[in-house]
């Protein structure tokens, strides 16, 4: 993962075009051992803006579909770091995170699925709870501020500005690792509290005002879905070539 090693090694120049502020639990993140980073997503740069800041060498995860299209796509995406995951068959994508993380990697996953339109932060797709649940691993949620208005979905070329990076406490689930079926009540308690906490970091606490709105079968929905359809509808996995 040397471009990603050469983000860090650039990051003091960066910096003079970004001013990036970290707030919060910084001193937080374990210094060893795996990892789940969740942050919110209004960015195609948001993968390599966090890995700018965060202590530790971060991966993304990639749809099998993307990672295998091609020699040029496939380098670019190893010298990232970023880890395929199957696209066809959703049970094999969190035996395959759950590989990585017993490897000691640390994983950056969207809980959102993919990139906000508006940046407002959307509901999340409960393909994380589950690798959470699982693994044992802990969760560290990031809120992202300032990384719409620097560069929208719509614009090409990012404006200079400032980011904020809020580092919210590691999160496990509880109980955890479960080698069986995950109860649905737990794993939609634990992604709502995450998605909550993301919220607030990220200077949303609207959202979390609009999801509690949603008729109520629609948020037992969000966490309460089956361990494959889970990470079928969005374990935070990037099926194009514009998220690393």
């Amino acid at each position: 993962m040397w471009l990603n090693r050469l983000t860090v090694w650039t990051a003091p120049l960066l910096r003079l075009y970004w001013r990036p502020t970290i707030v919060g639990a910084f001193d937080r993140i374990p210094s060893e051992g795996p990892l789940l980073v969740a942050p919110n997503h209004a960015s195609f740069l948001d993968p390599w803006w966090l890995s700018m800041i965060f202590p530790r060498g971060l991966h993304y995860l990639i749809t099998d579909t993307w990672y295998y299209k091609s020699r040029g796509w496939r380098f670019f995406f190893d010298a990232n770091g970023t880890l395929p995951v199957s696209a066809a068959d959703p049970r094999q994508t969190i035996a395959d995170v759950c590989g990585y993380l017993s490897e000691g990697k640390v994983v950056g996953v969207f809980p959102e699925g993919g990139i906000s339109d508006d940046g407002k932060i959307r509901r999340f797709r409960p393909g994380l709870a589950h690798i959470a649940a699982r693994s044992g691993v802990p969760v560290v949620p990031v809120g992202l501020r300032g990384n719409y208005d620097l560069l929208p979905r719509t614009q090409k070329f990012p404006r200079p500005g400032r980011l904020g990076f809020h580092i919210g406490e590691p999160m496990v689930f509880p109980g955890s690792p479960h080698p069986d079926r995950v109860p649905r009540r737990a794993l939609a308690d634990f992604n709502q509290e995450l998605f909550e906490r993301v919220c607030t970091l990220a200077g949303q606490e609207d959202a979390i005002e609009r999801a509690r709105k949603r008729p109520r079968k629609a948020r037992r929905d969000a966490g309460a879905t089956g361990e494959g359809e889970a990470v079928e509808r969005g374990a935070g996995t990037n099926d194009s070539a514009g998220e690393p």
